[in-house]
């Protein structure tokens, strides 16, 4: 991934998360500023309220809206088709 659709992910996980799920955002981006962004050291629980934030906040991303059309890109791209692989997920 490059630097400008790392950064547009790290941003809006940022605008979605930190205000709704401040310890699970701090686990996230823990690493953050070394490129690296992770969800493994999420317990189950934990995981799984921030996937259901996260499709709900990129599912009412619009076509056009510029600043987050990059980290929709990657929450679509990379980070859903790793959550369907990851065993801490339980579908609705």
């Amino acid at each position: 991934m490059n630097t400008a659709l790392y950064w547009a992910f790290s941003d809006a996980l940022e605008k979605v998360l930190l205000p709704i799920c401040p310890e699970e955002y701090d686990v996230i981006v823990e690493a953050k500023y070394m490129g690296i962004i992770s969800f493994i050291d999420l317990d189950a629980p934990s995981y799984c309220r921030v996937v259901g934030i996260l499709r709900d906040f990129f599912g009412q991303v619009l076509p056009g809206e510029s600043e987050l059309n990059d980290a929709k890109w990657v929450w679509d791209n990379v980070g859903e088709p790793m959550v369907k692989r990851d065993n801490r997920y339980a579908p609705p």
